[in-house]
């Protein structure tokens, strides 16, 4: 699930894991005695960590618990997460972009699933050969 360049890679390009756009819910926390914090729309996702513009910022948390629904069901994901960047918007959102710390295996490639499903949608989307109603799991 790597990917090897054959030039180095500029400022900004450093990536080592595929990433998709997939549309999917997340719940937020900063402990186990915070209320989940729930985020519906697009995740720009890969097995590495995530980003997502929230309404809030995660209050002073450095380490966040997450977990992903996929909209179309299944077994959700759950993960701990470090805060790398929180960014105000216009609108008063943020954008949060977070790496994982904590990440079983079986999660992992769940993740990894559901990158390149979200992947080979985008694919075929562009090819003309499925709907954009068409499902992001197999």
């Amino acid at each position: 699930y790597y990917l090897v360049s054959l030039r180095e890679p500029g400022e900004g390009e450093r990536r080592e894991f595929v990433r998709a756009d997939v549309p999917m819910q997340l719940r937020l926390r900063d402990d186990a005695l915070s209320p989940w914090r729930i985020v519906v729309g697009r995740v720009d996702l890969s097995a590495a960590g995530f980003r997502v513009v929230a309404v809030d910022r995660p209050p002073g948390a450095s380490t966040i618990e997450v977990e992903f629904r996929s909209p179309e069901g299944g077994p959700s994901v759950q993960a701990v997460a470090t805060v790398i960047r929180a960014t105000e918007l216009t609108g008063g959102q943020i954008d949060l972009a977070c790496q994982f710390v904590q990440l079983g295996s079986a999660d992992e490639s769940r993740l990894v699933d559901i990158v390149f499903a979200a992947r080979e949608l985008a694919l075929r989307l562009r090819l003309g050969i499925a709907s954009a109603t068409s499902t992001t799991e197999r």
